[in-house]
């Protein structure tokens, strides 16, 4: 059976979610393939200069040391200008400003992401904080009524949906060319909702004979 398991990640350590607690979920499943959610044009940044560090490429700058497996960047490589993130960041400030809130999930989750890793940032609770979190957003949005910042939040939301569908094609796309038997995607853990959907659609259509795991961790994390 070609098996897949969806890791939901950080890309900074914060308590609980750090290289080596990363680092262990690699020794537990021993992937063949690693999928990633980063662009091609980093890839020698993390892995041959070395200038750019984040959790993931860390731990498996140490996994690789041991089991020299391929590990593949999958995620679209286009980058916005940096006003884009700019407008979004502001745009989050003005939110946070008129919303008590979107402030207590934010803060709530920063502790529990400390306190409890990657069992919280893989399960059904964290989807719902994630879904919490946009309604706040969207809730703010309306209170502030501007429309110069809905098209913000739209652009940003379209830019994600169309990283996630794209990481999930290339990985299909690699396993159609090169079938493996054990692989791990890792994804920032506010993109498993939209990542499941994309898979469970992918499957219907594709009928690919991919098996993936986005649910069952016992003896993982």
């Amino acid at each position: 059976m070609h098996n897949i398991t969806l890791i939901g990640t950080m890309h900074r350590e914060a308590g609980a979610c750090n290289i080596q607690s990363f680092y262990q979920i690699l020794e537990k499943i021993r992937p063949e393939v690693i999928f990633e959610e980063l662009m091609p044009s980093d890839f020698d940044a993390h892995y041959l200069d070395k200038t750019r560090r984040q959790l993931e490429t860390e731990a498996i700058n140490l996994y690789i040391q041991k089991y020299p497996v391929e590990h593949i960047p999958v995620d679209l490589d286009v980058l916005p200008p940096e006003s884009f993130f700019k407008l979004h960041r502001q745009m989050h400030e003005r939110v946070e400003a008129v919303s008590f809130g979107y402030s207590s999930i934010i803060d709530t989750d920063a502790v529990d992401k400390r306190m409890y890793g990657f069992g919280y940032l893989n399960s059904a609770h964290f989807e719902k904080v994630n879904r919490n979190l946009e309604n706040a957003i969207e809730q703010a949005l309306q209170i502030i009524n501007e429309v110069e910042l809905w098209e913000i939040h739209k652009s940003w939301n379209e830019h994600m949906k169309k990283r996630e569908s794209t990481m999930v094609a290339n990985i299909y796309r690699y396993f159609e060319q090169k079938p493996f038997e054990t692989a791990v995607f890792y994804i920032g853990a506010a993109h498993r909702g939209a990542i499941k959907r994309l898979i469970q659609d992918y499957e219907m259509a594709q009928k690919a004979n991919l098996r993936w795991n986005y649910d069952r961790y016992e003896g993982i994390i």
